[in-house]
């Protein structure tokens, strides 16, 4: 899967400027509730994960991973600006780059 230009426009990022285009200020900026640190480890292990999504903020692709339910936090430990969402956009787990200052994220539709 590929994510074009006009759906990165559409979403927002890469017109606000403050927000440097990475998608995980949804949460850094307050615009979508959200668990972080800890808490977002926490929910992210226990959340069944089945069939999601796994994408990097720089990169165009998307991974569709089957029966996800394995995919562990220590998956993702060495990883950064990387997104983990449900295929059907109910939930979302961001590791971001400012590990030890912003994120991970953790968030629902409904918290």
């Amino acid at each position: 899967m590929v994510i074009s230009e006009r759906l990165k426009k559409k979403m927002c990022v890469l017109e606000i400027p403050i927000w440097g285009g990475y998608l995980w200020h949804l949460f850094s900026y307050n615009r979508k509730e959200y668990l972080e640190k800890s808490a977002a480890i926490h929910a992210f292990v226990k959340q069944p994960k089945g069939t999601c999504f796994l994408f990097y903020q720089h990169s165009n692709y998307a991974l569709r991973l089957e029966n996800a339910d394995k995919l562990t936090i220590q998956d993702l430990h060495d990883q950064s600006d990387v997104y983990v969402v449900s295929v059907d956009f109910s939930w979302t787990f961001v590791v971001t780059h400012e590990k030890d200052w912003l994120g991970p994220y953790f968030s629902r539709l409904t918290i």
